[in-house]
């Protein structure tokens, strides 16, 4: 099974939240903390390396100290920019002879399970296999992935076609479903929504609460 030194993290923050009124967010409190903090708790200990991809208040994120990704094709593009960029990224730095794998988060779902990737990695067992995808019973969870990254070139091509979504180029992968069962209700669930907000933060403040 691939070692988690060979995994870089992407955070995939750099959406319009268009839902949100267009706010920032990933910055958005969430039980005291920004939205984001609650996933990079989760995603750093489950890889070597971890990336923000964001594309506006850069100058927000810097107290995070992690690298920062901006699209590098076109801004606003899609998380499959995002994911590019990161690879772009790492394909240009000295990481690039450590990396050989990108492991995906979405910055607006701040609970996903903590043996994501091992287990993502632990499907890959195809020497071909190019990425590996979450799945919830028949939902599946493109922006909760691992890929390979000699996908890169793949990706290039794609993006230049105006393909923006994970999920429209995985017919043309060696793709593998990965299902992820009993992980409980709140895992994997996006905010797109204020009402979504408080509800996660119910729902979390409850599974917090001491037992009576």
């Amino acid at each position: 099974m691939l070692d988690k030194n060979k995994i870089a993290g992407i955070v995939l923050a750099g959406g319009k939240a268009a839902r949100m009124n267009y706010c920032d967010k990933p910055l958005m409190p969430l039980l005291g903390k920004p939205l984001i903090e609650h996933v990079i708790a989760l995603a750093t200990p489950q890889v070597g390396e971890l990336l923000i991809s964001v594309n506006r208040n850069l100058q927000d994120y810097a107290y995070l100290d992690l690298p920062l990704i901006a699209d590098s094709r076109r801004l606003y593009g899609g998380p499959l920019v995002g994911i590019y960029s990161a690879m772009r990224w790492l394909l240009k730095t000295n990481t690039a002879a450590e990396r050989t794998h990108l492991a995906c988060f979405a910055a607006d779902v701040p609970r996903f399970p903590l043996n994501l990737v091992s287990t993502l990695a632990a499907a890959m067992v195809q020497p071909d296999c190019q990425v590996a995808v979450a799945r919830t019973g028949t939902q599946l969870q493109p922006l909760f992935s691992l890929w390979s990254l000699t996908t890169f070139s793949i990706l290039e091509a794609a993006i230049a076609e105006n393909l923006c979504g994970p999920k429209l180029i995985f017919p043309r992968l060696d793709t593998v479903e990965v299902e992820f069962n009993d992980t409980g209700s709140e895992n994997f669930m996006n905010i797109n929504t204020p009402s979504q907000l408080s509800g996660m933060e119910q729902l979390l403040s409850a599974d917090q609460a001491p037992a009576a």
